[in-house]
């Protein structure tokens, strides 16, 4: 058993919280609660951001290929199990099974899609089935997607929603725009269906901002993103048309520093009525 899990073992649940505000002491934290002053957005469309992308879906597609569970151990290079990550796929898979049923052809939009790393899951979960499958991101990760998936298609603006969809992907993105609602309603008007993924949630708080630091490490990205009231985005869905299908435990954790509530992600399956 690795170190890790062996203290992981001894460390009572109650005193997680507090370990990882202990690790934090010298560096800055990967979330914490965004103090008042506007919307921020650094650093991400950059090479240190870029790799590290590139060595997730390196790892993706190496256990995609083999007969262990996603974020399986010795699937990570820490060697830890990623149960969020697990789900995440396997929630992906259900919903691109779910969409293409009867269909000989799919085409998808994965707004914020990195380097097309679902692309690959939906693959898989439908063989024989022709994939138009669109990835919408910042300018350096659609030079490298395009050099690794050239069956994808990239896009760096936003002329990727002037066409229509089978289904509209959000995974872990809806929440870095300030706007949401509205993008929201044009993701929505894309595609009959709308996935969106790794939605980090509350429940008893009402929603707030988050500042977060990507590959905090090597000084990579910070920007704002939502936190939502599990409520209030429902109500906001609803309120553009939105009619929930399922909804997905994902289970993804990240401590925040200084929330009045500690969030859980989710995922959402919606009919969109367009």
């Amino acid at each position: 058993m690795a170190v890790k899990e062996a203290l992981r073992g001894l460390v009572p649940p109650a005193l997680v919280p507090a370990a990882r505000r202990l690790r934090h002491l010298r560096r800055p934290w990967s979330w914490e609660v965004a103090p008042g002053g506007g919307w921020r957005n650094h650093g991400w469309d950059v090479p240190a951001v870029r790799d590290g992308e590139l060595a997730s879906f390196l790892e993706q597609a190496g256990q995609l290929n083999g007969t262990g569970p996603f974020g399986g151990e010795g699937g990570l290079a820490s060697g830890e199990l990623d149960r969020w990550r697990h789900n995440m796929y396997l929630s992906a898979a259900l919903v691109f099974a779910l969409t293409a049923r009867d269909r000989d052809r799919l085409s998808v939009l994965d707004w914020g899609g990195s380097l097309g790393h679902l692309s690959i899951v939906a693959a898989a979960t439908l063989p024989g089935v022709e994939l138009d499958y669109h990835v919408k991101e910042l300018p350096l990760l659609c030079e490298a997607g395009r050099d690794l998936l050239p069956s994808v298609s990239f896009h760096s603006d936003e002329r990727c929603l002037e066409r229509r969809y089978d289904l509209v992907i959000a995974s872990g993105s809806l929440q870095y725009a300030e706007d949401w609602p509205q993008l929201l309603r044009r993701l929505g008007s894309a595609a009959p269906a709308l996935y969106v993924a790794r939605v980090p949630m509350v429940f008893e708080n009402p929603s707030f901002t988050s500042i977060q630091r990507a590959y905090v490490e090597r000084g990579g990205a910070e920007y704002t993103g939502w936190v939502f009231n599990r409520t209030a985005f429902l109500d906001a869905a609803a309120a553009a048309g939105l009619a929930l299908r399922r909804e997905f435990l994902q289970g993804e954790t990240p401590y925040v520093h200084g929330a009045p509530e500690q969030l859980e992600s989710r995922g959402f399956l919606f009919d969109t009525g367009t």
